[in-house]
């Protein structure tokens, strides 16, 4: 997992919104969801890394997380959000790669003083990540704009 920096964020943010877009529940106001989501990008309140396979020479992308610092719901303390998740390889990411990327996320939360990594998913294939991982899955995120 390499951080994605500012400046390529902002070069390549085309392609990241749509992918960023996929892996969120659908909103009134994509426009202003994104811009939100860029803002906070930019100033640091939101961190994106790539995943990269490192074996090629070219080290293509794999796919990215969105990941989040967030007070806990109930006040306790702050959790690490992945916010979002997208891999447009996800078959050649083997799990010696996504075991590498969780304790990568790992190792972020407890550096940011996290007490937890939470996400939020109605992907089968995450769910059964995360669980093999060690995490409770048994509850869902219920969410209605209004």
């Amino acid at each position: 997992m390499l951080k994605i920096y500012p400046e390529k964020l902002v070069k390549h943010w085309g392609m990241l919104r749509a992918f960023i877009e996929k892996t969120l529940p659908p909103t009134a106001d994509p426009e202003a969801r994104a811009n939100a989501i860029l803002d906070s990008l930019l100033t640091g309140r939101m961190d994106a890394f790539q995943f990269v396979d490192m074996t090629d020479e070219a080290n293509i992308m794999k796919g990215f997380v969105i990941l989040a610092v967030v007070s806990s719901v109930d006040g306790y303390g702050r959790d690490l959000l992945i916010y979002s998740a997208y891999s447009y390889q996800a078959e050649t990411l083997g799990k010696e790669a996504l075991l590498e990327a969780w304790n990568l996320m790992v190792k972020y939360a407890q550096s940011k003083s996290c007490a937890a990594i939470t996400a939020y998913t109605n992907i089968d294939h995450m769910i059964n990540l995360a669980a093999g991982f060690g995490a409770e899955t048994s509850y869902r995120y219920i969410r209605k704009e209004v």
